[in-house]
């Protein structure tokens, strides 16, 4: 159990490092740490007659920059690549400061501005034909301190690149005279980061591949003030190369170019954010940690309310099995599945069936047929009828029954008890009971049956008390003789039958001829009470040992009983004198045909052919059996028996006259004989 505790706390040690390290990996991926600086790819053939001459920003990442090894790089260089290889032109692409790259382009000397945006209206730019768009992006508001809204922006410094594109926005907002101007980009970053600026203004991606480079921490993207549509500028004098470059970034769309293009550059490579961004951005990571939250919580309760109740039934299971390894003679441990068993400790009778025996019901049957009373074995084989100790054991934690054996050269009552152990096996339990245990144990087990109960040695005429009512002078454990004390109750009888009933037993000759055969019987008579009248009285008698053939002492217990229990007991007697012979019996109502099970043991087998003709009619169910199973020379005196006419006129005159044969009709039904006269 304390190896189990401790592989449960490493268990939920392990669960909470793998939900931190998962959380931790999606922020590190979330923030690039995991993403490689992406190169060009696409490169230019070079190979052909024309040649596209392009001019771009040499400072503007992630659109055109030159990376570590010199070369030109970015969105738009490896986009301008891919058009000029599918115009079959060329390449001259140059990197320049954002002045000398517009200089260019209008003075004709290059043919292709990219970095531009439809916005544009400053002087040179607003001359060029603009193509179609080739990404879009907003212009973001960076700084120190929280702003959320353009009005915070009037009154403060604004950092803007000189002739930028966000340029024509911070016109149509009436906030170029905040502005200051900057050669570019980087140089207003830098400004904010001196505190020379209140806060910079440029596109979303080239201002956070800015803050890596600065390095202040301190520098947040605040809020967009427009949306920016990047697009190339084409000298106004070559309009048909317009059209052309339109059409090839129409291809490049509908390729996926275009897209590939986009997540390569502007999203994996820009988007490195800090953790406050990260569940800004990301706001389905709240479901996503109070999902694991909520499923670690869970695993770790379900875990300890899973060890609470192992414990709980390692320590009840220890429990029964202390209490049975004391209390038993003999104790063990059955698997109902495979009907494999595990013996505990064995007295010498279960010893010698239980040893070389490998199922518990073979080894059990065994010992029934030799030595247990001939009244009780099949009360015991009962027990090994599938599901049976399943369905009593539904009924409560355990069970209890007393049963005689001989195999001490005279009858001993044993009781046996059953009670589930643990991973559905149970757990039972064998012992002899001497007269004070077994006294002892119906005392308690019918406390709430009996009002007196009382054992008599016929032998001596001793008689002993273990349970008295109010009113009888008598304590539990006196020692009394039987003769005198019954003659005494006799003559305070005032019912007839009662007292002629009373007298054919008030001696110990009398109490032998009656338990004579049986190892119970049951009397139910009247007894006239001063305080209360006449009340229904039952007598149980118990032959709880013999010598030789004889019972030698009984225990006898008296209860109450209304009138209605009354009925039911009469009728449970001719119920139980019939379980003595057979293995079905049905209450059948005679006019209607339905019916109900009073008693049936049988195999899996023959279970299943009892159930083919248990209809809801038994008479059908009967005509079924009988045409069916039963030899064509004896089916019409069958069928004429068990007619619903012969029936009601059979039963109608009291006790029935063809009882053996109805009888064993249904029992050949139930253990799939064929039925023979």
């Amino acid at each position: 159990m304390k190896r189990n505790r401790k592989k449960n706390r490493i268990i939920n040690f392990v669960d909470i490092v793998l939900v931190i390290a998962a959380f931790v990996l999606l922020y590190l991926d979330l923030n690039g740490t995991f993403d490689k600086e992406p190169v060009v790819e696409a490169v230019p053939d070079n190979c052909y007659s024309e040649t596209l001459y392009v001019i771009s920003d040499e400072d503007y990442s992630p659109y055109s920059f030159y990376d570590s090894e010199g070369n030109p790089s970015g969105h738009d260089v490896e986009l301008i690549a891919l058009v000029a290889n599918r115009l079959h032109m060329n390449l001259d692409l140059k990197l320049m400061d954002w002045d000398d790259a517009i200089e260019e382009v209008t003075s004709g000397r290059a043919q292709v501005l990219m970095t531009t945006d439809y916005s544009d209206t400053f002087a040179g730019t607003d001359q060029l034909i603009k193509t179609i768009p080739s990404a879009s992006d907003n212009y973001v508001v960076y700084s120190k301190t929280p702003l959320s809204t353009v009005e915070q922006l009037f009154g403060k410094r604004l950092a803007l690149m000189e002739n930028g594109n966000v340029n024509s926005h911070i016109d149509m907002l009436h906030l170029s005279g905040y502005g200051i101007y900057y050669a570019n980009n980087r140089e207003a970053m830098e400004a904010v980061s001196k505190g020379e600026a209140d806060c910079a203004i440029m596109r979303s991606t080239v201002g956070r591949m800015l803050l890596d480079e600065v390095g202040d921490k301190s520098i947040k993207p605040m809020f967009a003030i427009g949306q920016s549509f990047m697009c190339f500028g084409v000298n106004s004098e070559n309009a048909e190369l317009t059209e052309e470059i339109d059409r090839v970034l129409e291809q490049l769309k509908t390729d996926g170019e275009m897209e590939k293009l986009r997540n390569k550059w502007l999203t994996t490579y820009v988007h490195r954010y800090s953790f406050k961004e990260v569940i800004t951005y990301y706001p389905w990571i709240y479901l996503v940690a109070a999902g694991f939250a909520a499923l670690l919580f869970a695993s770790i309760i379900i875990n300890n309310k899973k060890q609470k109740l192992i414990k709980m039934e390692a320590d009840r299971y220890q429990g029964i099995l202390e209490n049975m390894t004391e209390g038993y003679q003999s104790v063990y441990l059955i698997d109902p599945t495979d009907d494999s068993y595990e013996v505990i400790k064995a007295s010498e009778v279960l010893q010698q069936y239980f040893s070389e025996k490998k199922k518990f019901k073979e080894a059990f049957t065994g010992y029934i047929d030799r030595f247990v009373h001939e009244d009780d074995r099949q009360m015991l084989h009962d027990i090994l009828v599938p599901g049976f100790i399943h369905d009593k054991l539904a009924e409560g934690d355990s069970f209890r029954i007393e049963f005689r054996d001989t195999f001490s050269g005279k009858t001993e009552w044993h009781e046996m008890s059953a009670a589930w152990a643990n991973n559905n096996r149970v757990l039972f339990g064998f012992s002899n009971k001497t007269d004070d245990l077994l006294l002892e144990h119906m005392s308690q087990n019918v406390f709430d049956d009996f009002l007196v109960l009382y054992m008599v040695n016929l032998e001596n005429g001793e008689m002993r008390f273990a349970k008295t009512a109010e009113g009888v002078k008598y304590e539990p454990g006196d020692f009394i003789s039987y003769k005198k004390t019954f003659r005494n109750a006799i003559d305070e009888v005032g019912v007839p039958e009662t007292k002629e009933f009373l007298e054919s037993i008030a001696d110990t000759e009398g109490l032998k001829r009656l338990i004579s055969g049986n190892s119970r019987i049951e009397k139910i008579y009247q007894w006239d009470f001063a305080d209360t009248g006449t009340v229904w009285l039952k007598m149980t008698i118990y032959a709880i040992e013999k010598t030789g053939n004889e019972v030698s002492a009984v225990a006898v217990g008296i209860s109450q009983i209304d009138e209605l229990r009354r009925e039911v007991l009469e009728q449970q007697t001719v119920i139980n004198a019939m379980a003595r012979e057979f293995d079905a019996i049905y209450s059948l109502n005679v006019n209607t045909g339905a019916f109900r099970v009073l008693r049936r043991v049988m195999s899996e087998e023959t279970a299943k052919l009892a159930e083919k003709y248990e209809k809801d009619n038994l008479f059908e169910g009967l005509d079924a059996y009988i045409n069916n199973m039963v030899l064509p020379e004896y089916r019409a005196r069958m069928l004429e028996l068990n007619s619903r006419e012969a029936m009601s006129a059979r039963s109608g005159g009291g006790r029935n006259t063809d009882t053996a044969s109805r009888h064993y009709m249904i029992r050949t039904i139930q253990s799939g004989r064929t039925f023979c006269s």
